[in-house]
């Protein structure tokens, strides 16, 4: 492993906000927007209302879109398999759950996957994920290979966000943007705070590269 060091600027967070990457989003209304509100600040009353209606009009539960567990997979762009099944849109009332040791290979696309209140991830093309466990309080997404970027809104006590690269667990302690990646492990922190398993914390403005393994 490798101290952490400062992290260069010259990459920026793309996937911060919706409006940053509109190749990414196309411009659609996310369902992160209006739970968790825009550009990381909490969700209106009114928001709270119109998604309640959209829930009412679309004739689909809370339960369905707003999971208990983490792996909720709402938005693609491109071909993406999840275990070797194709899936090139999402319809706005059947959401995908992933299930743990499922694997979701983005190919040439990019996916959006919910790990929990206040908290998603953005899978950049060539990215292969799964979860080793999909619990709020223990939650666990393996990154195979690519990069994905994690942003955190707000975070509750009984749960717990952790990340895998390369044998490097990763814990998310703060809500802030995080980017990891693999083939070698690295982490870059734009804002927040993670633990390595490795016996290292990495702040804000910090990056840190490991060997694989643990």
């Amino acid at each position: 492993r490798s101290a952490p060091a400062p992290l260069s600027w010259e990459f920026p967070p793309k996937c911060y906000t919706s409006k940053a990457n509109s190749s990414f989003y196309d411009g659609r209304l996310r369902l992160q927007d209006l739970v968790y509100g825009r550009e990381g600040q909490p969700a209106t009353t009114v928001a709270m209302v119109l998604l309640l209606l959209l829930l009412l009009c679309s004739g689909s539960s809370a339960q369905e879109i707003i999971s208990a567990r983490a792996g909720l997979l709402y938005f693609v762009e491109g071909k993406i398999t999840l275990d070797g099944r194709s899936i090139v849109d999402i319809l706005p009332d059947q959401f995908p759950q992933m299930k743990e040791g499922q694997v979701l290979d983005t190919g040439e696309g990019r996916a959006e996957l919910v790990l929990g209140p206040g908290a998603v991830a953005w899978l950049d093309r060539k990215t292969r994920v799964h979860f080793e466990d999909t619990r709020l309080s223990s939650t666990l997404l393996v990154l195979e290979s690519g990069t994905a970027m994690v942003e955190v809104t707000s975070t509750r006590a009984n749960d717990k966000l952790r990340v895998s690269s390369g044998g490097v667990v990763f814990e998310v302690r703060k809500k802030g943007v995080y980017r990891f990646g693999a083939d070698p492990p690295i982490i870059r922190v734009f804002e927040g705070e993670v633990n390595a398993s490795s016996g290292i914390s990495v702040h804000g403005g910090q990056e840190a590269r490991f060997s694989d393994g643990p």
